[in-house]
């Protein structure tokens, strides 16, 4: 049985998105990110860096949303169209993998927390203006 490890107000979102795009069964242990429950020594043994999501597939123990869906993909996913047939795609689908975490996901976090989430005073219009300037950046 695979369990995920985390909430969906954190990076295990895209997880569980895989999982059930995948239509596999699986559990979820609802840890938060606020508070010690990453700290207990329980969890420390399946990621030491006291972070979500992660997840155990049988005796096998992934972190890192990213790696956790490319794995999910890779192994479940197939007959599914989830994961790319051949060598040449498996590359295109880590470039843009790899792209998406490294140049937008920053941006989209910054004008995500400071346009919806942080309280109005703790807002700040200039990030907003300048990460949204990125996010419409042509490839």
């Amino acid at each position: 049985m695979i369990t995920l490890y985390g909430i969906t107000a954190s990076r295990a979102f895209r997880c569980l998105w895989m999982l059930e795009e995948l239509a596999i069964p699986y559990r979820r242990d609802k840890l938060d990110y606020r508070g010690e429950a990453l700290r207990t020594p329980e969890y420390l043994a399946i990621n030491p860096n006291a972070r979500i999501p992660a997840l155990r597939d049988g005796d096998f123990i992934l972190w890192e949303s990213m790696a956790i869906n490319l794995y999910l993909a890779g192994k479940y996913g197939r007959d599914s169209g989830l994961w790319p047939d051949t060598a040449e795609t498996e590359g295109l689908a880590l470039q843009w993998s790899f792209w998406v975490m490294g140049e937008i996901e920053h941006p989209l976090l910054s004008v995500l927390m400071h346009k919806r989430i942080l309280p109005g005073e703790k807002r700040d219009p200039e990030r907003v203006r300048r990460n949204e300037g990125l996010l419409r950046a042509p490839l």
